[in-house]
């Protein structure tokens, strides 16, 4: 007898003990999945049908969340794991199929006489519609021999007789009387109805004790809401179930930097990159027209169709701000100010003494036949001119009176016309014209006498009129209309009664010269003038340690005076001294 060293015999008896203690299979009952190994090494060990990242306890490593990978290199495609968390692996991923070794065919001779399914249409060698222009199968085309045409519900071989009722079949397994059975894993998940009992896989009921075969009311786990399927059976697949949504993969947002330039809608609200709000935090994304060299660079830079000077946002700096004011700017044929009016048709150059000689108020000017004052009127057609006699249309002597004419435009002719009823021929007892309209009598018996009468309205002389350089200066209410002078409307047009406050000098001699109730800078009329207008965008602005625009910053520190080399000097951090003073130098808040 041989004698087995007591080492030896230790050596096993432990060897028993362990394997008695954790059992010889992976997915002995009692394991965990809970540890890095575990959760990658491809096996169920604890037993609840979930592997590796598919198993909630291995959710909480880095390498089974839901972090953005890959599977289309020919590596990812040969690793037997599925990279991308679709589902899907190797071969079997829509990513790998450009792959060589992944283009599954069956147009060869050996693939089309192999019995095998090579390209996974579902059809073996010359069943397969690839393999017909083979003279092998040309021949054997009425056959009902391989295990798919045994299977396809058809009477391949026209005998009458279709799959196991055909005697050709009988020798497949599934033919047998006692081997129609659909109880394993491989037969409830190999899409055919083994059993021919009319139903597959998972509708079949000697499968459901599989736990992928289990029906859920909910798809709720991270496989599960990848797995392409409706699992719960609410018409909602994956990420488009609600009971996804919790899942980190299936939040659809669009809030980081590189969302945010990807040129995609990340979140499905219609809107790609910097246009969605969600993206507006971003500096890339910060569309501005503020400064002096973004309002001098002939772009849009906010996007809002305006360039500089046209973009509202640059309209308080001086060089964009579009007057004509000064004596140059009046004489220099341009519309600078952009109103359609040039020069002196500018209202606001009518103060300059060279722009006030455009008038046509004078007897001379008045039958010139020019239009002297540019309003596009001549002589008598001119309103200016209005007050003088030989403008005025007039039927009121006895050659006009009786020429059966309306002379005057007054919608009455001859004797109609209370202007010719001075007249002898035209007399009824009627107070109307010229001489009886002056002769101080009641020539119509109404109690009015001359001009009072209503019927001498009409003529010049009974006309009460405020609108003449001297009538406009005498201190009298000549219109009755209640205004005295410079205050009548009808004197508005001379030039010493126009008040206005819009040149350099009225605008900084501390008095409200239009009479608007604000004075100098404070007026409106003013704020074009540079020293009216608060900027702080000059070397002596930008240096003066004032807050000169009001925009509560000073000097360097306001974005009108980072142009100046003075300021830039001083907010750099760039030097060798400026890198080691210990200060944030340029504002970066990095010292």
């Amino acid at each position: 007898m041989r004698i087995v060293p007591l080492r030896l015999r230790s050596m096993c008896l432990i060897g028993c003990l362990f394997f008695l203690v954790i059992g010889c299979s992976p997915s002995a009952p009692g394991q965990s999945e809970e540890t890095p190994v575990e959760c990658q090494d491809q096996l169920d060990n604890d037993g609840d049908g979930k592997t590796d990242c598919a198993d909630e306890a291995c959710a909480g490593y880095d390498f089974c969340r839901n972090t953005p990978q890959t599977e289309d290199t020919a590596t990812a495609c040969q690793d037997k794991q599925d990279n991308d968390n679709d589902g899907n692996i190797d071969c079997d991923d829509a990513s790998c199929m450009s792959f060589s070794f992944c283009i599954k065919e069956e147009t060869s001779a050996a693939q089309c006489q192999d019995k095998q399914d090579n390209d996974n249409d579902g059809k073996i060698d010359c069943e397969d519609s690839d393999c017909l222009g083979f003279t092998f199968c040309a021949t054997a085309s009425k056959e009902e021999t391989s295990a798919a045409q045994c299977q396809d519900k058809q009477d391949n071989d026209e005998d009458g007789k279709t799959d196991c009722d055909d005697e050709d079949c009988k020798g497949f397994t599934f033919c047998s009387t006692n081997a129609k059975v659909e109880t394993s894993a491989v037969q409830c998940q190999d899409k055919l109805d083994n059993d021919s009992d009319g139903k597959i896989d998972c509708d079949d009921p000697d499968c459901k004790g599989f736990t992928f075969c289990t029906t859920v009311t909910v798809e709720d786990s991270p496989t599960l809401c990848q797995d392409t399927k409706d699992n719960d059976g609410d018409g909602k697949t994956d990420c488009d179930d609600l009971d996804c949504q919790v899942y980190t993969f299936c939040q659809k947002v669009e809030d980081t930097a590189s969302l945010c330039q990807d040129k995609q809608d990340n979140d499905g609200d219609g809107k790609t990159d910097c246009e969605d709000s969600d993206c507006q935090g971003f500096t890339f994304c910060q569309k501005v027209e503020i400064s002096p060299a973004q309002c001098q660079d002939t772009q849009d830079n906010d996007g809002d169709g305006k360039t500089d000077c046209d973009d509202p946002d640059c309209q308080a700096y001086v060089f964009c701000q579009k007057v004509e004011n000064n004596a140059n700017l009046c004489q220099d044929k341009k519309d600078n100010d952009n109103d359609g009016k040039i020069d002196c048709d500018d209202p606001e150059c009518k103060v300059f003494t060279f722009c006030q000689g455009k008038v046509e108020n004078t007897p001379s000017l008045c039958q010139d036949k020019q239009d002297n004052d540019g309003d596009g009127k001549t002589d008598c057609d001119d309103p200016d001119c209005s007050g003088y006699f030989f403008c005025q249309k007039v039927e009121n002597t006895a050659s006009l009176c009786q020429d059966k004419q309306d002379n005057d435009g007054d919608g009455k002719t001859d004797c109609d016309d209370i202007d010719c009823q001075g007249f002898t021929f035209c007399q009824n007892n009627l107070e109307n014209s010229p001489a009886l309209c002056q002769d101080k009598k009641d020539n119509d018996g109404d109690g009015k006498t001359d001009c009072d009468d209503s019927d001498c309205q009409g003529y010049f002389f009974c006309q009460k009129l405020e609108n003449t350089a001297s009538l406009c200066q005498d201190n009298q209410d000549n219109d009755g209309d209640g205004k005295t002078d410079c205050d009548d409307t009808d004197c508005q047009g001379f030039t010493f009664c126009i008040k206005v406050e819009n040149n350099s000098s009225l605008c900084q001699d501390k008095k409200d010269n239009d009479g608007d109730g604000k004075t100098d800078c404070d007026d409106t009329d003013c704020q074009n003038f540079f020293f009216c207008s608060k900027v702080e965008n000059s070397a002596a602005t930008c240096s003066d340690k004032q807050d000169n625009d009001g925009d509560g910053k000073t000097d360097c520190d306001d974005p009108g005076c980072q142009v100046f080399t003075f300021c830039q000097q001083s907010t750099l951090e760039s030097s060798l001294g400026a890198c080691q003073d210990k200060k944030d130098n340029d504002g970066d808040g990095k010292t």
